[in-house]
């Protein structure tokens, strides 16, 4: 019985919301070092826009170059939708 339990899955979660209007929640993620394999970009940067899961993949060279993506994507996402 415990075992049947354990593979089941939640429908839904309490508190959480799914956003009514573009870039009202927007999941990000920074994800590195990594070996430069071609170029020299060692960091990757994700964006999901959670309304209409519109997402890109900035690469990085540095960490502090994070801002700027994110300025980039801003305008990408302001000007698509």
């Amino acid at each position: 019985m415990n075992y049947i339990k354990g593979k089941q899955t939640k429908t839904s979660w309490k508190g959480s919301r799914k956003s009514i209007k573009t870039w009202e929640l927007l999941h990000t993620d920074v994800c590195g070092p990594f070996p430069p394999y071609i170029g020299r970009e060692k960091y990757f940067f994700t964006f999901t826009d959670d309304h209409s899961r519109y997402g890109n993949v900035y690469l990085l060279h540095e960490k502090e170059e994070a801002l700027t993506a994110f300025k980039v994507c801003k305008a990408e996402v302001e000007n698509l939708f």
